[in-house]
């Protein structure tokens, strides 16, 4: 069993051999770098976002915030842009009505159906369609009698 400061220096030395080889790696799986990759400094994205605000180019700017949604949002921190809220005061939404949501009916699979299948019943109408049953009226019962308990003198 290895002592902890063997595998201490095996772990070192391995980091060492991986951090040396990372870029000559990278350079061989991504030879050149592609048209949407590049480095840019802050203060030039920065002059960029500025520019779009100004010119109010909306498209570009949804373009961007959809593409790099937390880079977007920390630009425009730093450019001191306020985003519009988007919610309306006072504004409820309704739940939704719960007798317009039904439930999704199960699909057969194509194909002939098996037997069991074939002599299902007819399904259900919905419970808003049937007919209540009619409550047959019982009389009324006779009021409890209270015994009389004769008196001894």
């Amino acid at each position: 069993m290895p002592k902890a400061d063997e595998v201490l220096q095996l772990q070192d030395d391995i980091t060492r051999e991986v951090t040396g080889d990372a870029e000559d790696l990278a350079k061989q799986i991504f030879p050149t770098r592609g048209p949407d990759v590049s480095r840019v400094s802050n203060e030039s994205l920065d002059r960029v976002y500025r520019q779009k605000y100004e010119a109010q180019d909306r498209q570009w700017l949804q373009q961007e915030a959809r593409r790099d949604p937390d880079q977007f949002l920390k630009v425009v921190e730093r450019i001191g842009v306020t985003l519009p809220d988007t919610s309306v005061p006072g504004e409820i939404h309704p739940a939704p009505d719960a007798a317009a949501i039904q439930p999704p009916q199960p699909q057969l699979p194509p194909g002939p159906l098996p037997m069991a299948a074939q002599q299902l019943p007819p399904p259900l109408a919905p419970a808003a369609q049937l007919p209540l049953p009619a409550v047959p009226q019982m009389p009324a019962p006779p009021p409890p009698t209270v015994p009389t308990v004769p008196q001894l003198i």
